[in-house]
């Protein structure tokens, strides 16, 4: 089955895009990356030790993970002195995220 545009013509996915949608579909893949997107989804910024407290996870599992989220630019990173303060920086993620819930709630 192939993908539509709202006027119902077929869309032709490029390679290139494929593999960088796959990326993204295994990003979203893991429930731990999940988590803490839904944490940044309600939050202008947090810290990794209150994900890590917020998850019940060590900080360098949580700094693992936002890592692999920054080199997605799901999120960016600003430091403030000895910490280091993560935020959802694509609103398509937050978009995709939010139809995802939509979906598993019925709605």
């Amino acid at each position: 089955m192939a993908l539509l545009k709202k006027d119902l013509t077929p869309i032709i996915l490029k390679d290139e895009d494929v593999n960088s949608i796959v990326n993204i579909f295994k990003a979203l893949a893991d429930e731990t990356r999940v988590r803490i997107i839904s944490l940044l989804t309600e939050r202008d910024s947090i810290c990794v030790s209150d994900v890590a407290k917020e998850l019940d996870m060590t900080i360098t599992s949580v700094s693992h993970q936002l890592s692999k989220l920054k080199d997605l630019g799901f999120v960016s990173k600003e430091k403030s002195g000895k910490n280091a303060y993560y935020h959802l920086d694509d609103d398509c993620i937050r978009s995709i995220l939010r139809r995802a819930e939509e979906h598993v709630s019925g709605k």
